[in-house]
């Protein structure tokens, strides 16, 4: 394998000779639920890369007469917003990428991979890279989210298509404990000549769940912590940077919104000023009509 090229989201160069067994497992916090062992793949079969997730809201249809095709719903590449960003599309079924693609390097005969997400829904993302790959990362719930999350593995296969597979789809409900977790597992065994290596790719998100919040107030505190400057910040209403005045020696924030009982609820939490670092940052969580939270980075300069 050849030195890691060091651009936003690429982490390794691939090796695409592959060959696979899965296992699924998933937990939640305060109880578990149980998946059982899906068992390996037929060898007869033609068997890809677990590369992550694609997370829906309901569950997608399924032709078993047609498996093991009919289990699998394929991207479209897309350009993305930004430049250098990509994006994938199945089908227009509307959900939430979590998942790595590998790209090929013009004019080489190497690949990137690439981290497709949305960050203003999954936060806080950290992979690793070794004998394989760890990705995980956060999405936030509203206490009143209601019905489920469909978590369909996503594959990629060695002529670089991308697909999600519906018959191995799980379901994550909507609970009251303050967080959940899913995760997906995948051994895989690369094959170079006569030299075979085993390598284990996984991907986890944890669900936590926060009150639905109306609005954040940041109050710049002086060292006689008496208030010098307020800001607020509401839903489609968000700085994304704040200038701090010189007299802050740290900021009180007040998070306003409904708990769980549906009762009006204020969260507060402290952001130090640190002489070291010449900003701080908060993610301000808002809702979307879904009941899921978009997320938006504030930063504070002085």
């Amino acid at each position: 394998m050849k030195e890691m090229n060091k651009k936003i989201w690429t982490v390794l160069y691939v090796i695409a000779f592959i060959g696979a067994t899965f296992l699924i497992c998933a937990s939640l916090s305060g109880c578990q639920l149980a998946i059982q062992d899906k068992g390996s793949a037929d060898p007869g079969d033609i068997v890809d890369e677990f590369r992550g997730f694609y997370i829906t809201f309901s569950r997608l249809p399924l032709d078993r007469a047609k498996a093991p095709e009919g289990n699998r719903i394929y991207a479209e590449e897309k350009t993305g917003d930004e430049p250098g960003k990509i994006r994938y599309e199945f089908g227009g079924i509307e959900g939430i990428p979590f998942f790595l693609a590998s790209v090929p390097i013009k004019g080489t005969d190497e690949s990137c991979l690439f981290t497709i997400s949305d960050n203003h829904i999954i936060s806080d993302v950290h992979m690793d890279v070794g004998s394989g790959t760890r990705m995980s990362g956060r999405l936030y719930l509203s206490h009143d989210f209601f019905g489920g999350l469909y978590f369909y593995p996503v594959f990629q296969k060695r002529d670089g298509r991308i697909y999600l597979d519906a018959a191995r789809g799980e379901v994550v409900g909507a609970s009251n404990a303050a967080s959940a977790r899913y995760a997906f597992e995948a051994k895989t065994t690369i094959s170079d000549g006569d030299k075979k290596q085993e390598i284990t790719n996984k991907a986890e998100v944890i669900i936590e769940y926060m009150n639905s919040l109306e609005k954040i107030v940041f109050k710049e505190m002086n060292s006689l912590d008496e208030v010098v400057v307020v800001t607020e910040a509401a839903k489609g209403q968000i700085m994304k940077a704040v200038h701090l005045s010189e007299n802050t020696a740290y900021i009180l924030v007040e998070e306003h919104g409904v708990d769980h009982r549906g009762e009006a609820a204020v969260v507060r939490s402290l952001l130090e000023r640190d002489p070291l670092n010449m900003d701080i940052r908060f993610l301000c969580r808002f809702m979307d009509d879904r009941g899921i939270a978009e997320v938006y980075e504030v930063r504070f300069i002085h």
